[in-house]
């Protein structure tokens, strides 16, 4: 009985300690999340510490606008897949493994050639719209 009641309580602590790792990122973000002001968007966790968009394109080395403010206080939304932003409410597609985004809604789609005939990804703005709702024009 004692080497079954031993095997019983390793494992009653390996399982334990699973549970603990899958479940302390959570732990953690509820417990920062009492102290942020944000309202995430789109099912995001709020996180202490600024947040990296450096895997976002920039604009003549400038961030797009929506990613000027890493945090908010020393908060920021951690995003789900497709979403991006301070607060997560920018929705975005990933081309080419990461290399293109587009944003607001647009699509990537294959439909260009580079200059050694290879198709290339693009952006389809067709379903696009800002904050206000206007659409975007153009590919």
């Amino acid at each position: 009985r004692t080497t079954i009641r031993a095997r019983t309580t390793t494992t009653a602590t390996a399982t334990l300690f699973v549970i603990l790792l899958l479940i302390g990122p959570i732990a953690i973000a509820m417990a920062d999340d009492s102290q942020c002001t944000l309202q995430c968007m789109n099912d995001s966790i709020c996180m202490k510490g600024t947040t990296d968009f450096s895997d976002h394109p920039t604009k003549d080395g400038v961030p797009l606008e929506f990613h000027v403010n890493g945090d908010k206080d020393g908060y920021h939304c951690s995003c789900p897949h497709g979403f991006t932003g301070l607060k997560c409410g920018r929705k975005y597609a990933n081309c080419n493994d990461g290399v293109h985004k587009c944003y607001h809604g647009g699509k990537c789609l294959e439909g260009l050639e580079d200059i050694y005939g290879n198709d290339q990804l693009y952006c389809d703005c067709s379903e696009a719209q800002d904050d206000n709702g206007m659409q975007y024009v153009g590919k």
